[in-house]
């Protein structure tokens, strides 16, 4: 009963931002030394349109190559807004903090002889819904005090994890009965947003993947000279080959590419 959140929440859009790097169609251009994320996406399709997305946002505020032309970056922008103003984004967001929740839990209630949890749902259930805890608790709400109907969003998180939905119900309905203007948010709570990210959230690894070149060097007769017959040497450079290739698979799937070339090859 008296676990805190301990700043859980705070964290969920950081481990949201280890799952976008680690989306399938831009890890290995972009974030290729990206660790795994604590918890897996529960929804891989929106961290993945939402990655590119932002990818794209980044790529058309670069300042190198020319490839700040080849996506559209205002439609970008607004593209993962939307993703992340979408209810699949309150979704996953709600994911990660009740997957934090639950591994936390898991330290507590764990029992090799049998499941504890439902025991401590009905201990936390029956605090919660003693006089002596509701009489505190409508003192608070009338005093108006900071944070406290989050603590008590935490409590309602807290018996879901424990598999005792139910009961989370059962003791928001005591507490609504003992005051009425009581308005709880662990229901619809958004973890995640567009606030938490920038236009150029990756314009650091974009720009190195745009900078990695490869060079391309041929020979080839140059005439005859005072020594002998002449070499000339050819080299180009092709700047980011491969987020070039990006752009026209992703980008273009996403229709956030413009179809003008960079100007790369040097």
């Amino acid at each position: 009963m008296n676990m805190t959140d301990g700043g859980m929440a705070s964290t969920v859009p950081g481990v949201f931002l280890s799952q976008l790097k680690n989306a399938p169609s831009v890890k290995g251009t972009f974030f290729p030394d990206e660790p795994p994320p604590n918890f897996a996406p529960a929804n891989p399709a929106l961290v993945d349109r939402t990655a590119g997305a932002l990818v794209c946002s980044a790529i058309g505020r670069s300042a190198l190559h020319g490839f700040a032309a080849t996506v559209d970056a205002a439609k970008s922008e607004a593209r993962w807004r939307t993703e992340l103003n979408s209810t699949d984004a309150l979704a996953a967001g709600r994911a990660i903090y009740r997957d934090m929740i639950a591994l936390r839990l898991e330290g507590l209630t764990f029992s090799e002889t049998r499941n504890m949890r439902p025991d401590y749902a009905s201990a936390v259930a029956n605090q919660a819904t003693s006089p002596a805890f509701i009489n505190l608790m409508m003192n608070r709400l009338i005093a108006r005090e900071a944070n406290f109907v989050e603590q008590l969003d935490f409590i309602m998180f807290k018996l879901e994890a424990l598999d005792a939905a139910p009961l989370a119900r059962t003791v928001e309905g005591q507490w609504k009965s003992a005051y009425p203007p009581l308005q709880l948010t662990w229901q619809t709570r958004a973890f995640i947003g567009p606030d938490n990210y920038k236009v150029d959230t990756f314009i650091n690894e974009v720009n190195t993947a745009i900078s990695r070149e490869r060079t391309q060097t041929r020979t080839y007769p140059a005439g005859w000279g005072p020594d002998g017959p002449g070499v000339a040497v050819d080299r180009t450079t092709y700047y980011g080959e491969a987020v070039a290739d990006f752009v026209k698979s992703q980008a273009a799937a996403l229709g956030l590419a413009t179809g003008v070339a960079p100007t790369n090859v040097h």
